[in-house]
């Protein structure tokens, strides 16, 4: 069983108080909230709670750390951060809902049906 220590749950909390600070030098407030890109941040770090193994762990939070590093230091570009988590988490939304919609491949209705007269 992987204990968590303070260190471990320690990066999550780091990223989410340096999002407002992210937001305003990179001018994301016309693409996105504060509190949506912490929902997106989130999202990433939720979709790895699985993660069992010591060493993956260490491995994600020495990624993760690198990651806000980069981004605190500006050597990310605005358009970087506006593909990884600004719209990459909405279409994997849009996609997730339009799977459970029952909908191939997160395509409308409509799309499935021009697709399919097109073939």
């Amino acid at each position: 069983m992987v204990t968590m220590t303070r260190a471990t749950l320690s990066p999550r909390s780091q990223v989410c108080r340096f999002v407002p600070w992210t937001v305003k030098n990179y001018r994301l407030e016309e693409l996105t909230t504060p509190t949506e890109l912490r929902a997106n941040v989130a999202s990433l770090f939720k979709a790895r709670d699985a993660v069992a193994d010591p060493r993956v762990v260490d491995i994600l939070i020495y990624k993760g750390r690198e990651e806000l590093e980069s981004v605190a230091l500006q050597h990310k570009q605005r358009h970087h951060l506006i593909t990884e988590y600004v719209i990459g988490p909405r279409e994997s939304r849009k996609a997730a809902a339009g799977a459970a919609a029952g909908v191939a491949g997160g395509e409308s209705a409509f799309l499935a049906a021009f697709y399919s007269n097109t073939q």
